[in-house]
């Protein structure tokens, strides 16, 4: 429940994931979504199906408000 009341929308894609946070700030009029707090890459460790050993992958992470 403290989730859904921080969190916006989360947009996943196969090389990135965009976090858009709940705020009380209004929509301008170009739709735009605020600002972005961070934008890094970050290393991060999947398990592929048949292989034993995990593996690192660069994933760009985006949280906005």
């Amino acid at each position: 429940m403290l989730i859904n009341l921080l969190i916006k929308r989360i947009r996943l894609f196969d090389d990135k994931m965009v976090i858009i946070y709940n705020t009380p700030k209004t929509l301008n009029l170009d739709k735009s979504q605020g600002f972005s707090f961070y934008d890094n890459n970050v290393n991060y460790q999947i398990y592929m199906q048949n292989m034993k050993q995990p593996r690192m992958i660069d994933f760009h992470l985006i949280m906005k408000i």
